[in-house]
């Protein structure tokens, strides 16, 4: 499922703690979610490349680069980041489902029930697929914080109250998502795993994500694999993940893609 820790004297993983079967069908509301049409961000020619300035849900910017072929935009961007919620007993750690598309438009069903969000906001707690969720709309974006029906890993109703109140965002000019949390909610720095924050260019049928590091040996991280091939841009201090058919790859790593004017919203982390 992605990050689901709580941190203490011992980092335990939670993903094989859920072992309280779902409540029956009948006896709470439920609902599903709904794939909208990708945000496709804008761009501007330069020669024989594309030009797609972009923002980060830290608020980092960069300016991603490729050949015209590669057609990036046109397949969508989504973000992918995570936060860790500190408690008096450890930290809870949970990765996002981000959306393009707003609240009413990505979720379609009814609440189990609703939790109070900042400025007043209401964030409704669903069920959907086995799984539960804190949703929250921010502009024309949906965070999804995802819960288990049951077990230890399960958030408690305290911890459910203050993601609520504490995770707040917004859509940039540029149509991006940025965050903000308030403590005891601490959002993922650039760099900061297990789990990265990153920007995804593409669909089911392959794409480009890049995430920020602090550093990295192009040498020692290059990877290529049938469909696939990572690589460090050592100036940019990113790493490029390539997805998909043969021709999409080595076009990718024939100079195809790459990263620059890079402003880090903080410094990233160690790897």
């Amino acid at each position: 499922m992605g990050l689901a820790i709580r941190l203490g004297a011992v980092l335990v993983l939670s993903v094989a703690a859920c072992t309280e079967p779902p409540a029956p069908k009948h006896s709470e509301p439920s609902a599903r979610l709904v794939t909208p049409p990708p945000f496709v961000p804008r761009t501007y020619r330069e020669g024989e490349k594309v030009v797609v300035p972009v923002t980060f849900p830290d608020g980092s910017t960069a300016e991603v680069v490729y050949a015209r072929e590669l057609d990036l935009a046109s397949r969508g961007v989504r973000p992918n980041t995570w936060a860790l919620l500190d408690t008096s007993y450890g930290s809870v750690g949970r990765d996002f489902r981000i959306d393009p598309g707003r609240l009413e438009e990505v979720w379609r069903g009814d609440p189990i029930r609703e939790y109070e969000g900042a400025d007043g906001t209401v964030v409704p707690f669903l069920r959907a697929a086995g799984m539960d969720y804190l949703a929250f709309g921010f502009g024309a974006w949906t965070v999804s914080v995802y819960d288990y029906p049951g077990g230890g890993a399960r958030l408690t109703e305290e911890e459910r109250s203050l993601w609520a109140r504490s995770l707040t965002g917004y859509e940039t000019e540029d149509g991006f998502l940025l965050l903000e949390a308030q403590p005891p909610l601490r959002l993922a720095r650039a760099g900061e795993y297990p789990s990265p924050m990153e920007l995804w260019f593409g669909g089911p049928d392959g794409g480009v994500e890049i995430w920020p590091v602090q550093k990295c040996s192009p040498k020692q991280h290059f990877e290529r694999s049938a469909g696939y091939a990572s690589w460090c841009d050592t100036e940019a201090r990113m790493y490029i993940g390539v997805q998909g058919d043969k021709k999409f790859v080595d076009a990718a790593l024939a100079g195809g893609v790459r990263v620059r004017n890079v402003v880090f919203a903080e410094e990233p982390v160690s790897k």
